[in-house]
């Protein structure tokens, strides 16, 4: 499947996005990287714009100015972070640890604009916007200088792009404190770049209102520390089409547990095309040595017989029908991933890992 990203949580966080519909946005000074955001300015600032700009800016000093300004207060910036990577250690270690899962989302298009609705404390809906972007790596120290030139453009490409979005081509001079603000959060550490991070970027200005506004921030517990958040739900529910349960000494049972889930709960997302999620499940035997006429010719057999009139069979029956009568490593491949009523796949990781 095409532009699926992948979101690594906990098996109870899961439970409430697929049941709910919403995740929690979390405030971009208490995520993982000591130096978010920061980061980003002091990049911006490295910069020399001063030959790219000079047609829209008379301020040549707007480097300094606008990394001052935002350096002073940090503003209510609050993330969704996404990966491209599907089976990620590192990722796993950080954000899901033993026995949690990562979510597979297929959203429709890259840079897909949203409309998302934000929970009020009284129970009501405020609705805001937000664009999924990638995260560019780019820090001056660590590159190589061919690295830093090739994403020096990539960067200055962002703030073009953002400039002509906005419209704000002739009225630089008073928005670069803005630009450097917006543009700051999508820029991390090179450190990082095995991430492949895509953000969903929310505000919640406590002088302007915008955005969320700050009465729709909320805090949870996470190890003693009180982190903000804005609770961000689609009314839809979140594009999740796969599962897949992390390393672990008791990566079997969760895995079982949420299968048994899956099938017995109604589920708040939206209507998964199962055509295409029965041939992304039978396609992912070709890691597991199954040749790739074999998998074509399964997939056209079972497409086939389900668009039958003449008797009820899911895309699950046929599944089953088949592999279980397969070869013995298709039957190991159906130890390990398994195909659900509503198309939803959950799979194990094989990161062979064990916490301690």
């Amino acid at each position: 499947m095409e532009n699926v990203l992948y979101y690594y949580t906990t098996a109870e966080t899961m439970r409430y996005i697929l049941t709910k519909g919403d995740i929690f946005a979390s405030h971009i000074n208490y995520l993982n990287d000591s130096e978010e955001y920061v980061n980003g300015l002091r990049e911006l600032r490295e910069l020399d714009l001063s030959g790219r700009f000079t047609g829209y800016s008379n301020n040549k000093n707007y480097n300094s100015d606008a990394y001052s300004q935002m350096l002073k207060s940090t503003p209510e910036i609050f993330s969704i972070s996404f990966s491209k990577e599907a089976d990620l250690l590192s990722q796993w270690y950080m954000y899901a640890r033993e026995s949690g899962v990562r979510l597979g989302m297929l959203f429709p298009k890259k840079n897909q604009e949203f409309q998302i609705k934000l929970k009020t404390p009284d129970g009501k809906m405020r609705t805001t916007e937000s664009v999924l972007k990638d995260v560019r790596y780019f820090t001056r120290i660590g590159m190589t200088p061919q690295e830093y030139r090739s994403e020096t453009e990539a960067v200055i490409k962002m703030i073009e792009d953002y400039i002509r979005e906005k419209g704000i081509e002739n009225k630089l001079d008073e928005n670069w404190a803005l630009i450097w603000r917006d543009i700051a959060p999508y820029i991390k550490n090179y450190e990082f770049r095995q991430e492949k991070e895509v953000r969903l970027i929310f505000y919640a200005s406590i002088e302007t209102g915008e955005g969320a506004g700050p009465d729709l921030i909320e805090y949870r517990n996470a190890n003693g520390v009180l982190v903000p958040y804005l609770d961000i739900y689609r009314k839809e529910g979140w594009p999740v089409v796969e599962i897949m349960v992390g390393p672990g000494r008791n990566q079997g049972r969760v895995f079982s547990s949420i299968c048994h889930f899956i099938e017995n709960n109604f589920l708040k997302i939206p209507e998964i095309d199962q055509k295409e999620s029965m041939k992304a499940f039978i396609k992912g035997m070709s890691s597991y040595q199954v040749e790739h006429e074999k998998i074509e010719e399964y997939c056209e057999k079972i497409e086939k017989d389900v668009s039958k009139k003449e008797e009820f069979i899911t895309y699950k029956d046929r599944i089953y029908d088949i592999l279980d009568k397969g070869t013995p490593h298709e039957r190991e491949y159906l130890d390990r991933n398994y195909y659900s009523n509503c198309g939803i796949i959950v799979r194990k990781s094989n990161a062979p890992y064990e916490f301690s």
